[in-house]
């Protein structure tokens, strides 16, 4: 297969992959493969259930073993669903212990996701496996009398990872990484900040106060079928809201790897070749796929 020139030294922080308890078109080792081969620079590998260090470290090995020096950089990551106990500080402790590089605040057991899919026609958009549903973990209006939060934004802020705010209501999202720079927390991304909702004025003026990157996924210009109708992002959205956050804001993201979804490294190459056949720079793209990624993700 040929990738995409502009993939050279790309890192992807929204990759899916098996094994997973949803169902994934690929395991971690053959997308962290095709990785390789397309010259990129690092994948983080994200799971709604479990955390993903131990998984990215043993891909990690394998690629060292085939590909010695010249491996590809595979990072994990815990979402703060109920599968690990919600804000959980023990579970993020021994995650980032163990070497994942991004938290996520709570994603599919967040309430606002369930408000933002729950009675829609949902398409191919995350088949739910058959498991208890769990109501979240409520957010106090006060949260520096949240002991399990700051804890856990002590433990973001000693290992140096990165808050990525999930599927939470913009407000709260915005909370609690207000809190988490107060507790020493230095980087911030706003998880594919256009996939459920339209980006307003006010989220972007207080993403840019808070040192908070976008995230602007290929899967919803890439395989539109995937996501609701009212979330589609045409190229054209896509290229507007870039020129409106400025390239030094955005990190491009695949958020590939579903069932039904296309192949989750030649998809992010073809997106990164349609922003450039669509007016978008190859040198705002390496910015936004190279240079914003590698300095987030980067010990």
């Amino acid at each position: 297969m040929t990738y995409s020139e502009l993939l050279s030294d790309a890192v992807d922080l929204h990759v899916h992959a098996g094994p997973s308890l949803m169902a994934r078109r690929f395991d971690a080792l053959e997308v962290a493969r095709a990785a390789q081969r397309a010259r990129m620079g690092g994948i983080l590998l994200k799971d709604h259930y479990v955390p993903t260090q131990d998984l990215a470290g043993l891909v990690r090995r394998e690629l060292e073993r085939e590909a010695g020096e010249a491996a590809l950089d595979v990072h994990g990551a815990i979402c703060l669903n109920a599968s690990v106990g919600g804000f959980s500080p023990a579970a993020v402790e021994v995650a980032l212990t163990a070497g994942a590089r991004m938290v996520y605040l709570p994603t599919i057991t967040a309430a606002h996701h369930t408000r933002m899919i729950e009675g829609k026609r949902r398409g191919k958009l995350m088949p739910t496996p058959p498991i208890r549903h769990r109501p979240p973990t409520p957010v106090p209006e006060d949260l520096e009398h949240w002991p399990d939060w700051i804890e856990i934004a002590e433990l973001i802020a000693r290992f140096d990872a990165v808050l990525s705010t999930g599927h939470m209501d913009r407000p709260t999202a915005l909370r609690l990484v207000e809190s988490a720079r107060r507790h020493g927390v230095r980087r911030f991304l706003a998880t594919h900040a256009m996939l459920f909702e339209p980006l307003d004025e006010h989220f972007i003026t207080a993403a840019a106060e808070l040192d908070i990157h976008i995230e602007v996924t290929a899967l919803p210009t890439v395989f539109p079928e995937f996501t609701l109708p009212e979330f589609g992002q045409p190229v054209r959205r896509v290229t507007g809201m870039i020129d409106r956050l400025g390239a030094a804001r955005v990190v491009l993201s695949s958020d590939c790897g579903h069932p039904e979804g296309p192949n989750t490294v030649s998809a992010f190459g073809e997106y990164l070749d349609l922003l450039v056949r669509s007016g978008v720079s190859e040198a705002r793209v390496r910015t936004m796929v190279v240079d914003n990624p590698t300095a987030l993700i980067a010990p």
